[in-house]
């Protein structure tokens, strides 16, 4: 708030009369000093008053901008409440026209046992014998006997049937060609009960979603959701407020630290995890736990995502052919050496390019045990080699390193 500080004028009149004498004054003068003291007043309050507006429009416009905010909230969470019951009762529906699917099928399973013949119901057969049997082999009636197809004989349809059909079933632990008999007396299939999942009651807080867009022309958006929704609100969300058609909608999806979120996907589901006092937090292997107060999403495409892999695989390969010309070096070549001396045995040794024919003396002095008092020189041709010569500054470079060099050494 700005205080009010008197014009320099009436500080200077003020100080000037507290100095100066009581004398007489006129009574023009008194007049002219009440009015520029009423002046002074009107000032001070039509300042004060200036002040209390200006201070009125900024509290009634945080008010507006508050109820602003509620409104939109409000709409949000109306939109989410909307679409959750639309979701729960499209799935009630699903779930109504499943059990009445499944009824009618029971029902109709039923009827058909019912109004099946009891020589349809004896049809359950009896297997043919294996080919590793005789033909001349009798089989009594009814008799099961494992492999072959199934088929009934003749003179089993003549006897009186029994009311119940009979079930064939296969043991677990036996093979598949042993069969056991067992009779029932239901005519419609046994129906399992399924038991629900325990409901969870752990804590489910209030996340905060960031969408970054990385899609050309839209903005940003942030919203609430519970740590056990589903996120597929919060995409469509996002395509609202960026007025996406429906097909840009199916077509764009949410990233999370370079991977993609479906739309089934929660906060917990994400790999985010809760304290035993409810705050969101990472785990990682090299920092440890690390605590969230935001979850930042990138909304994207598949097209953007797979521009974005090809231009990092093009300047990677960039990188790497850029890398390779400034490390490729030059590859140093060897040499084959025969080394003749009248005295001494001959000696084959490999030298590269860059060394010295001094290396060569010394290698000579140690396979052939030559005394230091004595010195040793190297010729070619008849020419002798300077032993601070490199191998790459002498002719011998022209050489073929596929091919031995033969040297003559000199033992003085």
């Amino acid at each position: 708030m700005v205080r009010y500080q008197r014009p320099a004028w009436l500080d200077q009149k003020i100080i000037a009369q507290q100095n100066s004498p009581i004398t007489e004054q006129s009574p023009q003068n008194a007049v002219d000093i009440f009015s520029r003291s009423t002046e002074t007043k009107a000032i001070i309050a039509a300042d004060e008053k200036a002040k209390e507006l200006r201070k009125k429009e900024k509290l009634e416009k945080k008010a507006r901008k508050r109820e602003e905010n509620e409104k939109k909230r409000e709409e949000l969470e109306k939109r989410m409440r909307d679409s959750v019951i639309a979701r729960a009762a499209a799935e009630a529906e699903i779930s109504s026209r499943s059990e009445d699917t499944h009824t009618s099928k029971r029902r109709r399973i039923s009827a058909d046992s019912r109004d099946a013949s009891p020589e349809d119901s004896l049809l359950i057969g009896v297997l043919s014998p294996p080919k590793s049997l005789s033909p001349s082999r009798r089989r009594q009636p009814n008799q099961v006997i494992s492999g072959g197809e199934f088929h009934l004989p003749s003179h089993s349809l003549n006897k009186s049937l029994p009311s119940r059909s009979a079930v064939i079933e296969l043991s677990d632990d036996e093979d598949n060609t042993n069969t056991a008999h067992k009779d029932t007396d239901d005519d419609e299939p046994e129906a399992k009960t399924l038991t629900p999942p325990p409901a969870d009651t752990g804590p489910n807080p209030v996340m905060d979603i960031f969408i970054e867009p990385n899609i050309p022309n839209t903005k940003p958006l942030l919203v609430q959701r519970k740590y056990k929704q589903t996120l597929k609100e919060v995409r469509h969300a996002w395509a609202r407020v960026n007025n996406l058609t429906p097909t840009e909608t199916s077509a764009m999806f949410l990233t999370w630290r370079g991977r993609r979120i479906f739309d089934v996907q929660s906060c917990k589901s994400m790999g985010i995890f809760l304290d035993h006092h409810g705050f969101p937090y990472m785990k990682s292997e090299d920092l440890g736990d690390q605590p969230i107060d935001k979850v930042a999403v990138v909304a994207t495409t598949k097209a953007i995502v797979e521009a974005e892999k090809a231009a990092a695989e093009l300047a990677k390969k960039q990188r790497e052919e850029g890398y390779g010309q400034l490390v490729d070096e030059p590859k140093v070549r060897d040499f084959k050496l025969i080394l003749q001396s009248k005295n001494y045995d001959e000696q084959r040794i490999r030298i590269k390019e860059d060394h010295t024919f001094q290396k060569v003396i010394d290698v000579v002095r140690k396979k052939c045990e030559i005394p230091d008092n004595l010195t040793i020189n190297i010729s070619f041709d008849g020419e002798m080699l300077d032993p601070e010569m490199a191998m790459k500054d002498s002719e011998l470079v022209d050489e073929d390193p596929k091919d031995p060099i033969l040297l003559d050494v000199h033992v003085r």
